[in-house]
């Protein structure tokens, strides 16, 4: 496995989108065709890229928020931003340490971390690796956050703990943006009058 780019690197990459090439030069190609398919045809993968494409949100113009806050929560506990780090198998595939370094990762960006029933590490791992981490199992899921999968997954590739960081922060950064150009102070305050469908 090519090694993780350095710190320097990271700070350069500013879309998610930017962390998937750098995760395939990284990872063993099965194992990154692995992560990036779908089952059978790819028909949902295929239909969940065009259901976002086809959502916008509604800009508001002349809306006083001088600052915004990123922060959610999932089932009453806080996070960074409205986002946790989706349970995803068998991270080994990503980087050696797997899912003791996305939580790490997870947990100094400061969002929930939901451990996989087809994890490669023990959740008793993954515990020691980051005993003050928020750390869910995969059956424990709200419903007033996202959850964030492959973009953290070749973020996890790209740089370990570091690329995960730097992922969640450029969605708290797109998130600020959004909420100003929608004229919002908080996510919670959100609903589906924001979109354009």
């Amino acid at each position: 496995m090519p090694q993780l780019v350095s710190a320097a690197a990271l700070r350069q990459i500013f879309s998610l989108d930017e962390f998937e090439p750098l995760a395939r030069e990284r990872m063993d190609p099965a194992g990154f065709d692995h992560v990036a398919g779908g089952a059978w045809d790819e028909i949902t993968l295929r239909e969940s890229a065009e259901a976002w494409r086809r959502r916008r949100f509604i800009p508001r113009v002349l809306t006083d928020v001088r600052s915004v806050a990123t922060t959610g929560s999932f089932l009453g506990r806080e996070a960074a931003i409205p986002v946790a780090m989706a349970p995803m198998a068998v991270q080994r595939l990503a980087h050696p340490d797997g899912e003791v370094e996305a939580v790490r990762g997870a947990a100094r960006a400061g969002i929930p971390y939901v451990f996989s029933t087809a994890a490669s590490r023990t959740m008793e791992e993954v515990a020691q690796a980051a005993p003050d981490a928020e750390r869910w199992f995969q059956l424990l899921l709200g419903a007033t956050g996202t959850l964030v999968g492959r973009p953290l997954y070749w973020s996890l590739a790209t740089g370990g703990a570091a690329g995960i960081e730097r992922a969640v922060t450029i969605l708290r950064d797109e998130i600020a943006t959004a909420l100003s150009l929608l004229g919002v102070e908080r996510p919670e305050l959100l609903d589906r009058g924001y979109l354009q469908a």
